[in-house]
């Protein structure tokens, strides 16, 4: 199935995929002032494939979690959403991509959002940020540009993005804490080095 959204001024999330639901194509989705969260992937949602998302004054913009796979985002825009740009959490949420991702960096120099640009928790792994030619685009965003924490979050990995602020300082460019374990920050081969500028270029806390 190939579907168009546009998701505004619900009492919920504007749009939720769940249920086991498999390898759908999503494009030109828009998710705008809902009173919870922008799209959530939940419930074991896998094989994805989600082109051009913009999401803006929800509680996250896109939620990723309770088991969701193999999902690809591509060309998502997150900004003003009242927490995070992104959330990706739980065990067995896993192999995600968000490739070409502009969180809170859209011209707009108070476009951040009041968490982290992107959050990736509670034993979510292997989760990817970017890569070469599609890397992530942070900026401007109240906490960091990418928090990773907790114990059993392991694998995620930061590649080929451009983390800065130059209005709001974030409180890191990328942030490792409690417990989070084996994450890769760029990649020597294959120009997947990130761009970290304006505060810590990283930080990793107990």
């Amino acid at each position: 199935n190939e579907l168009d959204v546009l998701a505004q001024l619900n009492a919920g999330n504007g749009v939720t995929v769940s249920g086991g639901a498999r390898e759908n194509r999503f494009t030109a989705v828009v998710a705008h002032n809902n009173t919870n969260d922008g799209v959530r992937f939940a419930s074991g949602a896998e094989s994805h494939v989600v082109d051009g998302l913009s999401l803006s004054l929800n509680r996250n913009g896109l939620v990723v979690d309770s088991g969701a796979r193999n999902n690809t985002f591509r060309s998502l825009n997150a900004r003003l959403n009242r927490e995070n740009g992104v959330l990706v959490q739980g065990a067995g949420t896993t192999g995600n991509k968000f490739l070409s991702p502009r969180i809170g960096a859209d011209g707009f120099p108070h476009g951040g959002n009041g968490g982290d640009g992107i959050r990736i928790e509670a034993g979510a792994s292997r989760n990817i940020v970017g890569g070469a030619g599609v890397g992530a685009h942070i900026r401007n965003n109240t906490g960091a540009g990418v928090r990773i924490s907790g114990s059993g979050t392991s694998e995620n990995a930061v590649l080929g993005s451009v983390l800065f602020n130059d209005v709001v300082r974030q409180l890191a460019g990328v942030l490792i804490e409690n417990g989070a374990s084996d994450t890769v920050v760029g990649a020597a081969l294959n120009d997947e080095g990130n761009i970290i500028s304006d505060g810590d270029l990283w930080r990793i806390a107990a």
